[in-house]
Formats: C-alpha cells, sequence, structure tokens
C-alpha cells in the first residue's frame, strides 16, 4: 500500500512540475481508495501548499492579472461551498459525476473537438467557481480549468502562471474553512511529510521536461492527464458506492 500511495505522489508530483497542476488529480482518486475521501483533501492541501506558492512567485512575471481575475475570485467564492460538500455529502456520487464530465470532455477534445468562447472574461468566473467547489469538496480543481483554458488555447507559459494564482488563492480559503471544519489535524500533517519526498522528486523531473515539451505535446499532456484523471474518479466512485 506504502508504495502504490507513493508512487501516486510521484506521479502527481510529475504533472504538477510539467503542467503546473495534476497533483491532486492523480493523487486524490488512488489516496481516497486506501485513505476515505474525507481524510485525503487536508493532505492534499498541506502538501502542495509550499509547492504551489513557490512556483507562483517564479511565475508571477508570466501571471495576466486582469485576464486570470474573474477566474481567481471565481475558486475563492467556490471553496466555502466546497467544504460544506466534504462535510455533509457523500463522495462517492460526486466523483461519478465528475469522473463522466471530464473524461467524456477531454475524450471530444482529443478528437480535436473545440467551442472556441467569445466571451471568455465572462466565462472565468463560472469556471473558477466550479473549480473552486472542488477543491474545497475533493481537492481536485483541476479539470474545469484545464478544460477551459486548453479550449481556449492558452500557451503554456501563461497557463501555468495563471493557475498556480488560483490555486494560491483557493489554498489560502481552504485553509481558513478547513481549520473552522476541524479537518487539518496532526495525522493529516503526518501523513503529508511522509509524501513530501516523493513529490519533490516527481516535481523536479516535472520542471526539467517542461522545458523540453513542444507546445502540442504540452496540450496531449494535459488532456490525457484530464482523462486519466477522470476515469480514475468515476472507478473510484463507482468502488464507494457499491
Amino acid at each position: 500500500m506504502h508504495s502504490l500511495i507513493h508512487g501516486a505522489a510521484l506521479a502527481g508530483g510529475l504533472a504538477q512540475g510539467l503542467s503546473g497542476t495534476g497533483f491532486g488529480m492523480i493523487t486524490v482518486p488512488v489516496l481516497s481508495l486506501l485513505l476515505g475521501p474525507k481524510a485525503v483533501p487536508p493532505i492534499i492541501l498541506l502538501i502542495t501548499s509550499v509547492i504551489n506558492l513557490s512556483m507562483l512567485l517564479m511565475l508571477r512575471r508570466h501571471v495576466q492579472w486582469k485576464r486570470s481575475m474573474p477566474l481567481a475570485v471565481g475558486g475563492l467564492l467556490g471553496v466555502p461551498l466546497g467544504t460544506v460538500v466534504l462535510l455533509f455529502m457523500p463522495a462517492a456520487g460526486l466523483k461519478i459525476l465528475i469522473g463522466v464530465a471530464v473524461a467524456g470532455t477531454a475524450l471530444l477534445m482529443l478528437a480535436g473537438v473545440r467551442w472556441p468562447i467569445r466571451n471568455e472574461r465572462a466565462a472565468l468566473f463560472p469556471v473558477g467557481f466550479a473549480s473552486g467547489m472542488l477543491s474545497g469538496s475533493i481537492m481536485v480543481g483541476g479539470p474545469p480549468v484545464i478544460l477551459f483554458l486548453q479550449n481556449q488555447q492558452w500557451d503554456k507559459t501563461a497557463f501555468r502562471a495563471n493557475i498556480m494564482l488560483l490555486w494560491n488563492v483557493q489554498a489560502m480559503t481552504a485553509y481558513v474553512t478547513y481549520f473552522a471544519a476541524g479537518l487539518i489535524t496532526r495525522s493529516a500533517g503526518m501523513a503529508a511529510l511522509a509524501l513530501a519526498p516523493a513529490m519533490l522528486i516527481g516535481l523536479l523531473s516535472g520542471f526539467w521536461l517542461h522545458h523540453r515539451l513542444p507546445e502540442a505535446r504540452f496540450s496531449q499532456f494535459v488532456l490525457a492527464l484530464a482523462l486519466i484523471s477522470g476515469s480514475m474518479a468515476l472507478y473510484s466512485g463507482i468502488i464507494a458506492s457499491l
């Protein structure tokens, strides 16, 4: 079991370093199966906070503040509602819904189907809000943002920088709501520390690959990541509901 948990942390760190997202999308479905869906979100929050802040500082010159602000505000407002979902609703049905939506959309986009949205600014707030709800409930806020930004064809530097801003805004809000709900515990902190080395190795490997991966390959990787994570979420939701 320990090797599977650390393997998931390694793969999640690789995705995080390469694209700026993906740690929760890779690790949450695996850890939820092994530790239970309510125990996992605070662990993911603790282990990713320092890394995401460091990446935001590194990429701050590439943040498009005016463009990404509706996304960040939506994420901030969505997290508290997501925390309520975590506390009072079973995760199995939500995971099944996420899995179907994310995997289905990723398949369509990998097939080349796109729906460019002209009024991008108006769409960013609801996308951020959906991401915040998913982050607050199961710490998997990536799918709606990844799929939307890929649909709008943001280049990979802007993608990484602006999504880092979103993750940090959501993390600050999640700390407040999780502390208030008593979700951040000593056991969560110990689990985060145990997973940190594997994540760090994956993260550094992802940084190295990022500068060697062409734009087209980057897009394919992000969509494949969404497909894999959606399928895993669907599988874990079905298992949890049995």
